[in-house]
């Protein structure tokens, strides 16, 4: 017996050893639009963001179907959609979930590189020019008559048109969405209160090489209904990137840079700025993130769409190293388990995690975006404005002025000595005009700080 668990744990340790000592690479550079990730092309860092801006208990993730996790009808309160990928693999019915959300008063935000041709179809952005290529294509005689009796002959001729249709619809979505090739594109928002005065430039750089991407936008030359049926709200490169549908009583806003998005771009503070604008058009209130429709979903087993994975979720999971070694290792774990945990034991007690502060961790991730970057400077700002919203939400103190009365009624109101908080005051002023501010600087101004929070009644 001890033979055999000490034969387990040789195996168990040599294929950890052996997976981590194979790892090719740090980083995978690929383009997954992964929520719980932090690699480069991820959307771990937007995720926390979005999460963070949630009003309390109100950011949900749907990790199926629209159609089997989203109950658009059920809502009642403010809310906003959110999905960003490379593509959105919709079903019918996923469409028809997500058409009655925003039909009922509420806000989608879709970043893709292709729109969904049935979503496209459905905002009637092609339907205008359907009649017009179908007449030119179709025979006269080949016209189908739905009263008639259908024969063997009839439904090949039915099947051979319906082709003929999808071909064209497909090529009329590609005259809807153009794309360029380039290594590097600016991005940037029309509207003047949310243009960036230096549009951020973003260069593709997969394993740290630059190379050509492909930057999709819409070809506004065979848009259907033009300029009445859209609002034009960003740009790639001088093309329309970002646009604003009706429908309904809410608004479809789709923009077709995902990329612009992922944790590598994200870390730099003009291009958090440029993601910051493009998210202040949704109202304030409920998020839903989709990350179910990152996969493929047959939900009848009649809408065409097969599963991404192939036949099985395993064949997946087997084909990427990573996935498979790590399968295996949890393989070996549950066999440990079941040999070292054969007897009864007692039911483990669970932990209720408190309530977490999601406002905090927004401004731990900003903070943390500054103090990697070294500016020191920006991070004592934000300290300092997070010190003024805590004294006008806790004691109604207004802060428009910053004097010598203002000191006082601070140190009155919050019982604590007037020269602690003359010092907050007097090291955030020594520092307001300087574009450099030392560590030691910071340091001090923040320990300043934290004497009030700690000794304030």
């Amino acid at each position: 017996m001890i033979i055999g668990i000490g034969a387990l744990v040789l195996v168990a340790v040599f294929l950890l050893v052996w997976m981590f000592s194979n790892e090719e690479t740090k980083f995978d550079w690929s383009e997954e639009y992964k929520y719980n990730t932090e690699q480069p092309y991820d959307n771990n860092l937007l995720f926390a963001l979005l999460k963070a801006r949630a009003v309390e208990d109100s950011f949900f993730m749907v990790k199926t179907s629209l159609s089997k996790g989203f109950s658009p009808s059920v809502i009642n309160t403010t809310a906003s959609y959110v999905y960003v990928g490379a593509n959105s693999n919709y079903s019918y019915d996923d469409i028809d979930s997500l058409l009655l959300f925003v039909e009922n008063g509420h806000d989608a935000f879709l970043s893709v590189n292709y729109l969904d041709l049935d979503l496209a179809h459905r905002l009637n952005l092609l339907k205008c020019e359907v009649p017009v290529v179908f007449e030119d294509t179709l025979e006269s005689d080949d016209t189908l008559a739905l009263d008639e009796d259908w024969g063997d002959e009839n439904w090949e001729d039915y099947e051979a048109d319906t082709n003929i249709l999808s071909t064209i619809e497909y090529n009329m979505l590609d005259s809807l969405l153009f794309s360029y090739e380039d290594t590097a594109a600016s991005l940037n928002l029309l509207h003047p209160s949310l243009a960036l005065k230096l549009p951020p430039n973003y260069i593709y750089k997969p394993n740290n090489q630059t190379d050509t991407y492909n930057w999709s936008y819409f070809n506004f030359d065979s848009w259907c209904g033009g300029d009445s049926v859209v609002a034009r709200l960003g740009s790639v490169s001088d093309v329309v990137n970002f646009i604003k549908v009706p429908y309904g009583k809410g608004y479809f806003y789709i923009h077709t840079t995902p990329i612009a998005f992922t944790n590598y771009y994200l870390r730099d503070e003009d291009k958090l700025s440029y993601a910051q604008n493009v998210f202040s058009h949704l109202p304030d209130g409920a998020i839903y993130w989709d990350e179910g429709s990152h996969y493929y979903h047959s939900d009848d087993g009649s809408d065409g769409r097969s599963n991404a994975f192939g036949k099985s979720e395993l064949n997946y999971i087997l084909s990427q190293p990573a996935s498979r070694w790590a399968f295996y290792t949890l393989l070996t774990g549950i066999l440990l388990y079941i040999v070292f945990y054969m007897k009864r034991r007692q039911r483990i007690i669970s932990v209720i995690e408190p309530y977490a502060n999601t406002s905090i961790e927004y401004v731990q991730s900003i903070g943390a975006l500054y103090f990697m970057k070294k500016e020191h400077r920006k991070l004592a700002e934000q300290k300092f404005k997070l010190f003024l919203s805590y004294l006008r939400n806790r004691y109604r103190i207004p802060t428009q002025v910053i004097d010598e009365a203002f000191i006082k009624k601070v140190a009155s109101t919050g019982k604590v000595d007037e020269q602690q908080v003359r010092k907050v005051v007097e090291s955030y002023k020594a520092f307001e005009g300087n574009m450099h501010m030392n560590e030691e600087q910071l340091i001090s101004f923040n320990n300043y700080l934290e004497y009030f929070y700690k000794n304030c009644k």
